[in-house]
């Protein structure tokens, strides 16, 4: 039946159908990351780290996105904006970006801290994400 190049032809297009299927049905329709900017500041007794959380919706419609944040140590202090604490609103196909700062005591310098970021859509799929934060003294 098939010979030759038509025989890889047929299996190579298989394969690449069944990418394009799985892709499809694993898709969760949003994307996360999160960027470095300031880096072991000291400030006022504290060491000061900074981050970019950037939430992108992927879907063609408005969507609200839940976030949890864990392992913080209790003497650390997050500060996140007021209108963003654990919820966050996106509009279709738009990326919303949330600066994170963390204030790290003077205690925890040479100790590996690995803080995790978890974020769910309406449908209830997550997505987590960790930083790791060893504060050293500049």
């Amino acid at each position: 039946m098939f010979r030759g190049a038509g025989l890889a032809l047929t299996i190579l297009m298989m394969v690449l159908a069944s990418f394009l299927l799985f892709a499809i049905y694993t898709n969760i329709g949003f994307a996360i990351s999160i960027g470095k900017n300031l880096q072991g500041v000291p400030v006022q007794g504290r060491i000061i780290y900074t981050y970019n959380l950037q939430i992108e919706n992927l879907k063609n419609k408005p969507a609200v996105f839940h976030i949890n944040y864990e392992n913080i140590p209790a003497a650390w202090n997050l500060k996140i904006p007021e209108e963003a604490p654990n919820e966050v609103k996106t509009g279709p196909n738009s990326t919303k970006s949330i600066p994170l700062l963390f204030r790290v005591d003077q205690a925890s310098i040479g100790q590996s801290n690995i803080i995790t970021v978890k974020i769910a859509n309406e449908d209830g799929k997550e997505i987590t994400r960790q930083i790791n934060i060893f504060p050293i003294k500049k």
